[in-house]
């Protein structure tokens, strides 16, 4: 049987990872338990190819365009680095799609990664840390929560992207804190939703709470 040693669980089946931390797993494989589900990923395949090659042709008519009639003005660049930034989030959506508070998580490092880079490239006005960061983050939360609640997933199996999203507020709380952020209310806003998710987990699922911290920093 397999056993993950960071999880601390034994695990049947032949799977390489844990599906519950993606830790590699030790042990012996066994045969699955359940047959494996046949999923239609040839069409959607065909789809991805179809949108990848639209999404090429589209930089390349815009490159050549940007040459022939505003050699002066690089406007090309920006259909180029945003198309790249929408396949570097979709990638992300397709690697993880079988965990979905976990891709939510990437999602929101990576759109804000995205953002920050998006805002000094263009001589950075602040707008990235002003509204993205903080509004990504309460919408990630609510997500989580809502998916929670619509899909009844098991709290424990997203208290930690929840943990990590609020240490994404914190980051929002001390760029307000050195006055970094110059719109502030939409930063006030996530303060204010990652205390109240924080309060909540604590003050009523504290058991499960503990349970995911000791488990993820083995103590």
């Amino acid at each position: 049987m397999r056993y993950c040693d960071q999880c601390r669980v034994h695990i049947r089946g032949t799977q390489i990872k844990c599906p519950l931390c993606g830790n590699r797993l030790t042990g012996e494989a066994e045969a699955d338990v359940f047959p494996k589900a046949e999923v239609p990923y040839r069409q959607m395949h065909k789809v991805l190819r179809m949108f990848l090659f639209l999404s090429i042709s589209a930089v390349l008519i815009c490159l050549t365009a940007n040459r022939v009639f505003a050699p002066d003005i690089y406007w090309s660049l920006f259909v180029l680095f945003g198309m790249a930034s929408f396949w570097a989030s979709l990638l992300m959506v397709w690697k993880k799609k079988q965990n979905i508070p976990k891709n939510i998580l990437w999602q929101t490092a990576i759109i804000s990664a995205i953002a920050l880079i998006w805002d000094v490239g263009t001589g950075w006005n602040g707008w990235s840390i002003d509204f993205v960061l903080p509004i990504l983050c309460i919408v990630a939360i609510a997500v989580i929560v809502a998916l929670i609640k619509l899909l009844h997933l098991g709290l424990h199996e997203c208290v930690i992207y929840i943990l990590m999203e609020i240490l994404m507020g914190v980051v929002v709380l001390v760029l307000l804190c050195v006055g970094a952020v110059h719109f502030i209310y939409p930063s006030l806003i996530c303060v204010l939703c990652c205390g109240i998710s924080l309060s909540a987990l604590i003050i009523f699922r504290w058991d499960v709470f503990i349970e995911e911290l000791q488990k993820r920093l083995h103590f």
